[in-house]
């Protein structure tokens, strides 16, 4: 294990702190890019996504400031609330698309710059935390539904709140301003008790005014689910005993949705579904087997520890998000199904995903031929990326931002009192489009 420090070590040595923070500064700038630019099937800045509209911007065109704290869907969405907030009041309307699309970018880099130093503060060497904090930014399955729009932040938040668990803050005053990132993840996704038994290990570790945050970061959640969380409109759910009842049902569910579905991405998996069906669930156990092997004798490493940690939590995420379902929405007997990333994969994968980068990177220092197995990961991940990267095509079903806007002013200026806002996609079997008063787009 020493010559094995000794080596990763020296590696860093060899690049100066500037030059480490150029690369990290270079690969943010360039995942902050990725999440902007043009996709083969769709330019997502044009448009405005689902919920974006019919739910963030028309409560605040019609309520104001006080629609941040509204409840949707059972629960509260502050961080996409105070964004669109801030959006609408500063801009114009015919730019609220693009701000949206750069706003979620900004949260999406600024959760990656956390990650890679939450990961150095645990002593993961810096290639190893930048490799998997980029994940939040080059995340294949990040490039279909969740591209480009606020809704899909929430399950960035769960990572959020993994991330302050994990969190040694070195004094009171970032102990405050992780408190605060607290606040906005939690209260933005109920999923966030998923990091509880991260929290609670740092109380138990913690000493004196440090274990403050992750007291207060208990108490948040539980407030949170006990007196602000609703059961929602959506009828029937499967439940936690669902998958207590049906074992195997879960297994394949993990296998597929949670380590096949990371490593593989949205595409390949949808395609490797038509051939194989439920047997797909052997590509994500093989990934799991390759990750014990590469693990094995190199449990005392920190990159390996937490990279288990991140899988786990994954997993966890995912079954307990699978819950809130019903099965026939997530039956894997139609091989499309792997392909509903916004609602079942992406928790899953942001954090499986930095746990696979973090065991594959690490393991590069070492002179034997388990190297060769993370080489094979880091190669699928790349295959998924390049798959993914098309987008998502129902996001460009439907008029674009500016044209929704100018058919609503027309219909303003024709005399009408109240508009139609058309949001993407259209032709969907729920209809997303609300009712605005004219005097709201005055703006």
């Amino acid at each position: 294990m020493e010559g094995i420090d000794r080596r990763s070590r020296s590696r860093e040595r060899a690049l100066s702190d500037l030059a480490w923070r150029r690369i990290v500064t270079l690969t943010l700038f360039v995942g902050f890019v990725w999440q902007l630019i043009p996709r083969p099937r769709v330019w997502t800045v044009r448009y405005l996504h689902k919920e974006d509209g019919l739910v963030f911007l028309t409560d605040f065109l019609s309520y104001g400031w006080t629609s941040c704290f509204h409840l949707y869907s059972g629960y509260t969405h502050l961080l996409p609330r105070l964004i669109t907030a801030i959006g609408v009041s500063a801009l114009p309307l015919e730019f609220f698309a693009v701000y949206v699309a750069i706003a979620a970018g900004v949260v999406k880099t600024l959760l990656a710059l956390f990650s890679y130093h939450v990961l150095r503060r645990w002593e993961v060497v810096r290639w190893a935390a930048l490799s998997a904090s980029a994940v939040l930014l080059f995340a294949p399955i990040g490039s279909q539904e969740v591209l480009g729009n606020l809704t899909n932040l929430r399950w960035y938040m769960i990572v959020a709140t993994v991330l302050v668990a994990l969190a040694r803050p070195p004094g009171p005053w970032s102990a405050v301003g992780l408190g605060v990132v607290m606040v906005l993840a939690v209260f933005s996704e109920p999923l966030t008790l998923v990091a509880l038994p991260v929290l609670l290990y740092a109380g138990w570790k913690a000493t004196r005014w440090s274990r403050l945050l992750p007291v207060t970061s208990i108490v948040l959640i539980v407030v949170n689910m006990t007196l602000v969380v609703r059961p929602s409109d959506r009828g029937e759910v499967l439940g936690a005993g669902y998958f207590v009842r049906h074992p195997g049902d879960a297994i394949d569910q993990l296998m597929i949705r949670g380590m096949a579905a990371s490593e593989f991405g949205q595409n390949l998996s949808m395609l490797s579904m038509q051939v194989m069906g439920r047997g797909y669930a052997l590509v994500g156990l093989a990934v799991v087997a390759v990750l014990i092997v590469m693990s094995w004798g190199r449990w005392a490493e920190p990159a390996v520890r937490l990279g288990w940690v991140f899988g786990a939590l994954g997993l966890i995420a995912l079954l307990a998000t699978l819950t809130q379902t019903t099965a026939e929405l997530i039956s894997l007997d139609n091989w499309y199904a792997v392909g509903q990333p916004g609602r079942y994969s992406l928790a899953a994968s942001l954090l499986v995903i930095p746990g696979i980068m973090l065991i594959s990177s690490s393991i590069f220092v070492l002179g034997d031929w388990r190297r060769w197995l993370a080489v094979g990961l880091v190669v699928g991940l790349a295959l998924a990326v390049a798959a993914d990267f098309r987008g998502d095509a129902t996001k460009a079903q439907g008029p674009t931002w500016p044209q929704s806007l100018a058919q609503a002013e027309a219909a303003c200026h024709g005399g009408t009192a109240v508009a139609r806002l058309e949001f993407s996609p259209q032709g969907a079997a729920t209809d997303w489009a609300s009712q605005v008063a004219c005097s709201h787009l005055d703006r």
